[in-house]
């Protein structure tokens, strides 16, 4: 039987803590909307889950790059980059459209006069992006591409 190394399990955190990160994202047009409950639950799932795993995922990313000093290459950058994206689109776009649609829903309009029908889009393609963006860092996470 192999041993387990430390930073083995760094890696296997690293993975999970992505999973629970951004998998949510893939279902979030799916899940419950239409009433205050359902899109402040929404929210609650944004600003706590969502971005404490990112931060811990991140955490462990950080971890795994500096222990094997691969802070240069492209698989590692990119990533990160992309993250900084990622946590601007649910924390500015996502976040934001679930708390005014929290405030809207029973009456079907969002503070800024646009319908609720239309913040629901908003909300719904910056989850799309989302998904895209981790999409791609997953692949070149997985490649590997030399600069």
């Amino acid at each position: 039987m192999a041993a387990v190394s430390a930073y083995d399990l760094v890696v296997a955190s690293h993975v999970l803590a992505n999973l629970v990160a951004y998998g949510v994202l893939f279902a979030w047009p799916w899940l419950p909307a239409g009433t205050r409950a359902a899109h402040d639950g929404r929210r609650r799932v944004l600003s706590t889950l969502v971005t404490y795993a990112a931060m811990a995922a991140v955490a462990f990313g950080a971890y795994l790059a500096s222990e094997r000093g691969l802070w240069g290459e492209v698989w590692v950058i990119v990533p990160l980059a992309i993250f900084v994206v990622l946590l601007g689109l649910v924390g500015g776009v996502m976040t934001r459209a679930e708390r005014r649609l929290a405030e809207h829903a029973p009456d079907g309009t969002a503070p800024d006069g646009v319908s609720y029908a239309a913040a629901m889009r908003r909300a719904t393609v910056g989850a799309w992006a989302c998904c895209a963006l981790v999409s791609v860092a997953v692949v070149v996470m997985v490649a590997k591409p030399s600069a």
